[in-house]
């Protein structure tokens, strides 16, 4: 059977991006059972997932309301836990006391004996999912081939020192990343992202640091937009010779992101499980919520100065990478060109 281009996964997708940016926001159209003259607009305030779990959304908080659990659906009338031949419909009657809602991307009717069970519905934004879909169709659509918009990606990566490598502790009973083989990806990453196959580059630099490199990199960046010709600028600023790449590690993602729990889950582990060795919590929330696993593939030792890597032709794509890269502390996400990483690769080895 052929799968469908729009599944609830891509819906699900929709609802963790947009409440990472603080947009998400739904109406209640049913009310324990009756419908809702004119619903407004209230914003998702707390949301804990779980992807492929019963119910799919573990705690929502929408306004001033209580945490409660949710199930997404397309459509209302595809809603049937609550039918007692399912095979959920145990942990349903649970999720039922706790206050379990419904989401609906698009409410149509209440399926056949829904009303007497009570319980609220709310419906997304069909509109504004209208457009993030058409935002991000080439995603959606190398989803769908089980692809990526191209071939392997590979990605820059800042490792944390406490995190990624071993400490100098006799203490530590956190394995670091690079034994555990996990890490949590910067909220830019999406989960069509990262694939697995696609390769990260842990990179370490000295000598430099955002605030020193903006200046220079802007400056090269309007010249060059004015019309101005390729050079090593790097080279040409004093500020920014003590540059260099101490190593690499090169690494293979081995899984999509997941969520924090949804981890947990799968690898049977306790929820509280702390995962990394700087891995703050408050309240019950762990600053770092996405896991996604890799395989160490190689370390290069080089200590190479970025000035060494400039040509004009990939090379000079390469040092504004890595440049803006820096600037922004790895903040974003950030995509190498497989030409470049071939380039760099040649550089570091030679």
């Amino acid at each position: 059977m052929a799968k469908a281009f729009l599944d609830e996964h891509v819906v699900h997708n929709y609802m963790v991006k947009r409440f990472d940016e603080g947009k998400l926001r739904m109406k209640k159209v049913i009310a324990k059972g009756m419908v809702v003259r004119k619903p407004n607009w209230v914003q998702v305030k707390h949301l804990s997932y779980r992807n492929t779990l019963f119910p799919d959304f573990e705690e929502i908080k929408l306004g001033n309301g209580s945490v409660v659990p949710a199930e997404l659906k397309f459509s209302t009338s595809s809603f049937d836990y609550h039918k007692t031949g399912h095979r959920s419909h145990q942990q349903y009657i649970e999720e039922k006391a706790d206050g379990l809602i419904v989401i609906s991307l698009k409410h149509d009717h209440m399926p056949t004996g829904f009303s007497a069970e009570e319980l609220d519905v709310w419906e997304l934004d069909y509109s504004d999912f209208s457009s993030w879909c058409r935002i991000n169709f080439d995603l959606l659509l190398a989803r769908q081939m089980n692809v990526h918009s191209g071939s392997r990606r590979v990605y820059l990566m800042m490792p944390g020192s406490n995190n990624f490598f071993p400490v100098s502790s006799n203490q530590q009973t956190v394995p670091p990343a690079i034994k555990s083989g996990i890490w949590c990806p910067q909220t830019t990453y999406t989960g069509y992202d990262l694939a697995e196959g696609d390769v990260i580059l842990f990179i370490r630099m000295r000598g430099c640091n955002s605030r020193i490199v903006q200046p220079p990199y802007l400056s090269e960046k309007n010249r060059i937009a004015q019309g101005g010709s390729k050079r090593n600028w790097v080279s040409r600023e004093t500020t920014l010779q003590p540059w260099k790449i101490l190593d690499i590690h090169i690494c293979e993602v081995s899984s999509e992101i997941l969520s924090r729990e949804e981890y947990c889950d799968m690898n049977s582990i306790p929820r509280t499980t702390q995962l990394w060795v700087q891995d703050p919590e408050a309240n019950g929330v762990w600053r770092w919520g996405r896991v996604f696993e890799f395989n160490h593939i190689k370390q290069i030792d080089c200590e190479i100065p970025v000035s060494n890597l400039y040509d004009r032709n990939i090379g000079h794509k390469l040092v504004f990478t890595l440049a803006d890269f820096l600037r922004q502390a790895g903040a974003n996400r950030f995509e190498i060109s497989n030409d470049e990483y071939v380039y760099l690769l040649q550089k570091l080895i030679s």
